[in-house]
């Protein structure tokens, strides 16, 4: 604080700056800056910021409060005894820069949450599912769809209002045909890499991929599974695995499927 005090008249006139500071002057900077802070933080109105953003606040507030300081300063002769013409003169370029500064850089206008003011809702025996809005489906990352971890869970609606008890149902089925599917999908993968470079055995390609996420479209009939390869496994294969499922038969996958696909799984 000192050092900015000393530097403004420098860069803005010639006159030299005599400052009186005790511990109560201390403290009303610092509540200042906690005021600012306050005043700024408001601006977030509950959604997730940027870093870009906190920096910004920050900034803002900091700002903010060294010229309410300063004028503070000024106002209670703790400041060099400057007429108004002599103040403005040394100091206001720099409250101006600093209003440039604050106009010039403002926040950047950031998305609202998707999860807002969303309902919530427990489903057993996967849990809580939240709503997002934005992309019209229940999510939450769930448990007794795999036996080891948990699973991002989405299921799709046409709003947050419609009944998803048959939907639900979909999701339980799966979880019982869970081992025939994931079997499936790994022999896809498998079948992959054979005869190629990077051939696995297709025990080594079960240790490696698992399932880390299943989406339901509103349909009742499309899934979008995604394989993940386990980080605990040593692989060259550090990429995901996407298929589409229409009822129980892969018709898409992020790799060519055309000689690999049987007819149905389960």
């Amino acid at each position: 604080m000192m050092a900015y005090l000393k530097m403004l008249p420098i860069i803005t006139s010639n006159y030299s700056v005599n400052v009186y500071l005790d511990l109560k002057d201390a403290a009303i900077f610092i509540a200042l800056t906690f005021c600012a802070l306050l005043f700024n933080m408001r601006k977030i109105n509950g959604n997730a910021q940027s870093v870009y953003n906190k920096k910004r606040i920050a900034g803002n507030a900091l700002m903010t409060s060294i010229a309410l300081f300063m004028l503070y300063l000024w106002a209670f002769g703790k400041l060099m005894p400057l007429g108004v013409d002599e103040f403005l003169v040394t100091y206001g370029p720099s409250f101006l820069i600093m209003f440039i500064c604050m106009r010039v850089f403002p926040l950047r206008k950031e998305e609202e949450s998707v999860y807002n003011d969303s309902k919530s809702i427990i489903v057993e025996p996967f849990g809580r599912l939240i709503y997002n809005r934005k992309d019209k489906k229940w999510f939450g990352v769930v448990p007794n769809l795999h036996p080891d971890h948990n699973i991002e869970l989405s299921i799709g609606t046409e709003s947050q209002d419609q009944q998803i008890d048959d939907k639900v149902e979909l999701v339980k089925k799966l979880a019982s045909d869970y081992d025939a599917i994931i079997a499936s999908l790994q022999y896809l993968i498998f079948k992959r890499f054979k005869n190629t470079n990077f051939e696995k055995s297709l025990d080594e390609i079960k240790e490696m991929y698992y399932l880390i996420s299943v989406d339901l479209k509103p349909d009742n009939k499309t899934w979008w599974l995604v394989m993940e390869p386990d980080f605990k496994v040593a692989s060259i294969y550090n990429h995901y695995q996407r298929f589409t499922m229409v009822d129980r038969e892969i018709v898409w996958a992020n790799f060519d499927i055309d000689h690999h696909i049987s007819s149905r799984m389960v």
